[in-house]
């Protein structure tokens, strides 16, 4: 929530990663991101995707997400 609370007071655009702007922890993040995996989990409303990560290792911090959706 770290990351999120960043892009926030900086007033920048959190595009890439999913639904993070409107959840309140990181575990209902987590649960949509994998809901969003397989076909049969997916909102009819949405497309299959893959949430990908990027943290750095010398302080455990995330410096990056970025969203793969399967198809348009």
């Amino acid at each position: 929530m770290e990351y999120k609370k960043e892009f926030l007071e900086r007033d920048e655009n959190l595009a890439g990663c999913g639904i993070l702007r409107s959840c309140l922890t990181a575990k209902e993040w987590i649960d949509n991101i994998d809901l969003l995996e397989n076909e049969e989990t997916c909102p009819k409303d949405l497309v299959t995707s893959n949430t990908y990560i990027a943290v750095r290792k010398s302080d455990n911090k995330i410096v990056g997400v970025i969203d793969f959706r399967h198809r348009r």
